[in-house]
């Protein structure tokens, strides 16, 4: 379920690449076997065209103490921006697309996403992918659980139904991830990390706000 590479067009002109899909599978217990999942953005056609974003993939399964044992690869990245002037080249200064998310909550693997921009290109930035959630005034929160940034990718959040003078609070448990990944707090949020397992290297966390730890 992968977006389409854009294509050039009259002359100069080139189209974005397509969105990725979603994908959402319901199992009656944790994968196994190996494979490719992908829900991929594709690339800029020409002449700075941009990517198109990453999709989504959901696994659900009960809850238990067993363990997947599935070997292959879950691929969300974002299109790579075209180049200029070469057709099939891709222009690692510019911003890529953002990621597409990756949810489990299935087996021993509860409430896990994962946001991973990993498309093979070492000098990529990324633009952030925005989670957005419904929020009532009374309970400004925001609940994240095990999250996971790989990459060059970045996250951000906006809550829905709030007035921008009200602060909303991101609560998070283990956040694990590369140095190339970061966490983007806008205004009148506060990050509450109850966790941090980063792996021996930081996430950049990109704040003029409230960052708070536990």
């Amino acid at each position: 379920v992968s977006g389409g590479d854009g294509k050039r067009y009259n002359g100069n002109h080139g189209g974005s690449g397509g969105a990725g899909g979603s994908l959402l599978i319901n199992l009656k217990e944790p994968m196994s076997g190996t494979g490719t999942i992908k829900a991929v953005g594709g690339n800029g056609g020409w002449y700075y065209a941009g990517g198109g974003c990453g999709g989504r993939v959901a696994i659900h399964c009960p809850k238990s103490t067993i363990k997947s044992t599935f070997t292959g690869q879950i691929k969300v990245h974002g299109g790579a921006t075209a180049a200029a002037t070469t057709w099939g080249f891709y222009d690692s200064s510019k911003d890529h697309a953002g990621s597409g998310t990756i949810y489990e909550s299935c087996g021993d693997t509860e409430k896990f996403l994962r946001i991973d921009n990993d498309d093979g290109y070492a000098d990529k930035k990324s633009l952030a992918t925005t989670i957005v959630e419904n929020v009532v005034k009374d309970d400004a929160l925001i609940k994240v659980g095990e999250l996971q940034l790989l990459g060059g990718s970045a996250i951000a959040f906006s809550p829905l139904g709030l007035p921008p003078s009200v602060k909303v609070v991101i609560d998070t448990n283990d956040i694990n991830g590369d140095a190339s990944s970061r966490i983007e707090v806008k205004d009148n949020q506060i990050l509450y990390l109850r966790g941090k397992d980063v792996k021996g290297r930081e996430i950049e966390i990109k704040s003029t706000k409230e960052v708070a730890t536990a």
